[in-house]
């Protein structure tokens, strides 16, 4: 694992990669997420875990505005006056919860 990677870098590669996405898939999550806790402590890195109902989908990643989205929609589009944008849903996804990962990691120091 690279120091600055999270779960989701790591379900990002995991399609290009078919050994990563087997593993992964062979294991089951309860096991992926002890060996990356395990993997993290062995590099000196740190893993943390994003809330299960963390409305990422919902959120702006540039402004943090929250706005109700139906999943069929495959494009987040923000209604925000200052940060109008059209953005494709994943990657909004994972700009979300990195920043609010950075966040949670300045808040613990």
């Amino acid at each position: 694992m690279r120091p600055r990677d999270d779960v989701s870098s790591l379900a990002e590669r995991a399609p290009r990669h078919h050994k990563l996405a087997s593993a992964i898939a062979d294991c089951g999550f309860y096991e992926f997420k002890r060996q990356l806790t395990y993997k993290c402590k062995w590099y000196g890195s740190e893993l943390v875990i994003a809330d299960r109902f963390y409305l990422s989908s919902h959120i702006s990643s540039n402004c943090g505005h929250q706005q109700k989205m139906p999943l069929h929609l495959k494009t987040y589009v923000s209604v925000c006056a200052a940060f109008r944008r059209k953005a494709l849903r994943n990657a909004n996804v994972v700009n979300a919860v990195f920043k609010q990962t950075e966040i949670l990691m300045l808040l613990s120091t």
